[in-house]
This record gives C-alpha cells, sequence and structure tokens, in this order.
C-alpha cells in the first residue's frame, strides 16, 4: 500500500468515525491509524534505504567493470589488425566519433582514408539538383545517391579516374588520408539520431557500389541511434556491428576485420554480442 493510499483510508475512517461514532471512540481510533501508519511508513523507509545502498553498489560495479574493459581493451587487440588497411565512411549522424578510428589504431590497423558524407545536406533539393547535373542523371535521389556511391567507391584505392573534389567543394563530402592506397576493408558507419527521409538509399546504394567494386564491408552504427542501418547491411549480407561505442562491440569490430562473419552488439538484429570462441558451438 502507498503512503497516499493510507492517508487517504485514514482520512475516510476518521470522517467515518466522526460521523456515527462518539468522540472517545475517534480518539482511540486515531491513535490506533497513527501506530499502523508510524510501522508502514518506518517499513518504507527501510526498503528505500535498502535499495538505495543496492543502487550504489551497482553503479560502483558498473564503474569498475567499465575501467577494467578500458583498460583490458587495448591488450586484447594489441596487433590484432597488424598490416591490415582500412578505409572509414561515415554516413550517420555521429560524424564526429572518434572511437572507431581509435579502434582500428588501437589494434595496428593502417587508416587509409575518411569520407565523411554530409547525407542530410545531399538530400537537400538544392543539392540533389546540383549533384543530378554533375552526374548527368534526372534529379532523383536513388540516381543521384548512386552517382555519389559510385564515385566514392571507385574512388577508395583508385579503383577509377573519378574527380570527386567537386562533390567536397560542394560540400556533400569530406575527405581526408590517401585514396591512392587500396584498402583491405571499409567501414561503414551508418544510424541516424532520427529518422531522414531517403537515408537509407545512400546506405544500399554505397554498400551495394563497395561490393561492386570487389571491396570488403563492415557496417557499423552507435547503440543509441534511433534509426537503424543495420537491417540494409544484413540485406548484402555484410557483417554489422550495432555497438560499436561499447567494449563489446569494438572487439566484436576488430573480430569482423580479421573476417569472422555475423550480426553481432544488443539490439534485436544482432545473432549474438561476440563471435563465438574457437571451438564453441552455438544453437
Amino acid at each position: 500500500m502507498t503512503i497516499v493510499a493510507i492517508f487517504t483510508a485514514l482520512g475516510i475512517g476518521l470522517l467515518l468515525g466522526a460521523t456515527l461514532l462518539g468522540s472517545d471512540f475517534m480518539v482511540e481510533a486515531q491513535q490506533e491509524y497513527i501506530k499502523e501508519l508510524e510501522v508502514t511508513i518506518g517499513s518504507l523507509q527501510s526498503d528505500i534505504a535498502k535499495t538505495r545502498t543496492q543502487l550504489v553498489t551497482v553503479e560502483q560495479d558498473l564503474q569498475q567493470s567499465t575501467l577494467f574493459s578500458q583498460w583490458v581493451f587495448p591488450l586484447l587487440v594489441e596487433g590484432a589488425l597488424e598490416d591490415t588497411k582500412v578505409a572509414i565512411v561515415y554516413l550517420g549522424d555521429w560524424q564526429l566519433d572518434p572511437g572507431i578510428q581509435d579502434v582500428c589504431r588501437q589494434a595496428g590497423a593502417e587508416i587509409t582514408s575518411v569520407t565523411t558524407v554530409r547525407v542530410a545536406d545531399l538530400l537537400s533539393e538544392g543539392l540533389i539538383e546540383l549533384m543530378a547535373d554533375f552526374f548527368g542523371v534526372r534529379a532523383k535521389l536513388n540516381e543521384v545517391a548512386e552517382g555519389v556511391a559510385n564515385s566514392i567507391a571507385g574512388s577508395l584505392g583508385g579503383l577509377t579516374d573519378i574527380d570527386i573534389s567537386p562533390l567536397e567543394e560542394s560540400g556533400v563530402i569530406n575527405l581526408a588520408g590517401n585514396y591512392d592506397v587500396e584498402a583491405d576493408w571499409v567501414i561503414v558507419v551508418g544510424g541516424w539520431d532520427q529518422k531522414l527521409e531517403g537515408a537509407s538509399v545512400i546506405d544500399r546504394c554505397l554498400v551495394q557500389s563497395l561490393l561492386d567494386t570487389g571491396q570488403q564491408v563492415v557496417g557499423v552504427e552507435l547503440s543509441r541511434c534511433a534509426v537503424s542501418s543495420i537491417p540494409v547491411y544484413q540485406r548484402f549480407g555484410v557483417s554489422s556491428i550495432d555497438n560499436v561505442d561499447q567494449v563489446p562491440g569494438r572487439l566484436a569490430l576488430v573480430l569482423a576485420l580479421q573476417g569472422i562473419e555475423g550480426h553481432f552488439g544488443t539490439k534485436t538484429t544482432a545473432d549474438w554480442l561476440l563471435p563465438p570462441r574457437a571451438g564453441e558451438e552455438r544453437e
């Protein structure tokens, strides 16, 4: 019974008592109700105190686990991606998050290039028309997205002679790194903070173009994104990680870049939190 319910019952009882019974009975009834109320309140206060103590313990355990994971992680992945070249393409709302690059470097990978696609800007009517003129296609999102995706995919590792500098000048993309070096893997970073009409088209076209040019792809996103890109990656049979901002997700990314396939993370689209260990069987 809650405190509000107790006071309500007490008030009703006193009101009825005052109407139907004498004052002596009222005094006794009040005293009895007050005693019961004191016992109940004392019990509730004790429960609250215990819950607070348990919460403090859980928070302390969580902090210790987080610190331990952060300390151990570099030791687990050290040298795991040595001699591996990685290109990163940011599509989602988390373009400034440096964690993915840090993970690759901690594991010994070489980041050849970092491409940032400003999807929200690209989806604006004015830029769609501008890009349509550039690619010589109709001002339709599918056709423009395909043109942008083909340009990015072809530029990674110098696979084509397409000049994508006009895309950078228009503000659609930002280029950093060496695009003449072919990467072993391309990490596509998706996921959106809010629903963005047409964003999945960009996701789909880019993954398709990367696969068409023979590149190995891993799709990732942060655990907190509201709109997921994982279903797009799964449609193409691309390994995915939906919690790359967390230590288990970062470990899964390193393992995926070693060639372990699957969909990992904490969301309903994930098969497992982490890939199985050698010799481990899972149902």
